[in-house]
């Protein structure tokens, strides 16, 4: 599973790739048409890419877990994000009053839920691009 990890790379707007979609350009080293979430992680992994998630999709992530897998599942899910946190291989976006204030239109204008506007707008503050397996989202990319 991989919710919401940005790439830092191009400018406004944000690209919002879904693995295992086909992007319009392939911007990286790996194609994101055929990567898999256990690919683009090792890419990541590798330093290969520079990873950043929101402190909310942070969250989401071991909530999301949790709830279709149980607590020792998401227990060895947080365990692993911790690891990539301490090394500092995916970095963490703190939630932002910018972040906030720009949710609301998202959720308004591209009928997003609460956590994808925080992602979208998470992306489109730090100038990133989202990857995710969600495609709903793919329509606020406009």
């Amino acid at each position: 599973m991989l919710l919401g990890i940005l790439l830092k790379e191009s400018t406004l707007p944000i690209k919002v790739y879904n693995v295992g979609c086909c992007p319009r350009k392939r911007e990286f080293e790996i194609d994101l048409a055929r990567a898999t979430s256990k690919k683009l992680l090792k890419q990541i992994e590798l330093k290969k890419l520079d990873a950043y998630i929101s402190s909310v999709t942070l969250a989401e992530i071991v909530w999301v877990v949790y709830k279709e897998s149980g607590y020792k599942k998401a227990k060895e899910v947080q365990s692993y994000l911790g690891e990539l946190l301490e090394l500092q291989i995916v970095k963490v976006i703190p939630l932002e009053e910018s972040i906030v204030y720009r949710m609301l239109a998202l959720i308004e204008k591209y009928n997003l839920s609460f956590v994808d506007a925080l992602a979208v707008s998470t992306a489109i503050n730090f100038k990133s691009s989202l990857v995710t397996r969600d495609v709903r989202l793919r329509k606020s990319k406009k």
